[in-house]
């Protein structure tokens, strides 16, 4: 249950609530090993799915939506051995029937998350679009560091959430293509890092 407490849809709920609203919405929980199919591509959209366990330590994922839209526009399968919270759609949209507190604050948290899901593609987006890789490499650095400063405030240094290889996957792009244009950026003194710190000068 601690890992279920920590995901950001029961943000601001007791452990006890959380028990009852589980409950209250249907929601289950289900177990994939590495392959299994969570989600097939073109089949009805009734649940989101929360990943909130994986077999190995923590995940980057842990608490990622999974979709959320009419039909599933990919399939998605399980990388490794992972734990996922299903909860129904109708469940969300209709007035509770028990008068479950915890119900609003629920569905407050999922749109926050549904907007921030939303945002996060659209940096994505922003940063496969540029044409080049230096232009990808920068574009993600930036909305880093914009990132950060929203949360901390301003500072020259910032912590990515990545590190290489994952933004060489965020970036859809070779991992050894994009060490080799951080060494060009941090020659030509347009930036600086030790692993996943890094300072744009």
């Amino acid at each position: 249950m601690n890992q279920i407490e920590s995901l950001s849809l029961f943000r601001g709920i007791d452990a006890a609530e959380i028990r009852k609203v589980c409950d209250c919405f249907a929601a289950y929980r289900k177990t994939f090993v590495k392959g299994d199919v969570i989600f097939k591509q073109g089949s009805p959209h009734t649940h989101f799915g929360l990943i909130f366990d994986v077999s190995e330590g923590e995940s980057e994922y842990i608490g990622e939506l999974l979709e959320a839209c009419e039909t599933h526009s990919a399939t998605i399968t399980a990388q490794d051995k992972t734990e996922v919270l299903f909860v129904p759609f109708r469940k969300l949209s209709r007035q509770c029937n028990k008068a479950c507190a915890a119900h609003g604050t629920v569905t407050d948290n999922f749109m926050r998350q549904i907007t921030q899901t939303a945002l996060e593609y659209g940096q994505r987006i922003d940063c496969l679009v540029q044409p080049t890789l230096r232009d990808k490499t920068m574009a993600y650095l930036l909305s880093q560091r914009r990132r950060r400063n929203a949360e901390y405030g301003e500072c020259a240094a910032f912590e990515t959430q990545h590190d290489r290889r994952g933004i060489s996957e965020y970036l859809k792009v070779e991992y050894t293509a994009l060490s080799r244009e951080l060494s060009r950026l941090k020659r030509e003194g347009v930036l600086d890092y030790d692993k996943n710190t890094y300072m744009i000068k």
